[in-house]
């Protein structure tokens, strides 16, 4: 690979995490920093915020 990830596999890592039932309040936690309001949604604000 060149050490990046597209968005595509971003997704195809993030679907595989999921199955994995021991991820998914790790995923849940990363989740959480990017809803910097907590209102259970991310917006385009606060993920610019964080990249």
């Amino acid at each position: 690979g060149n050490g990046t990830i597209d968005f595509p596999e971003f997704l195809t890592m993030m679907a595989r995490k999921m199955k994995d039932a021991d991820c998914h309040e790790e995923i849940h936690e990363a989740f959480k920093v990017f809803d910097k309001d907590g209102n259970g949604f991310i917006s385009a604000t606060e993920l610019r915020h964080v990249m």
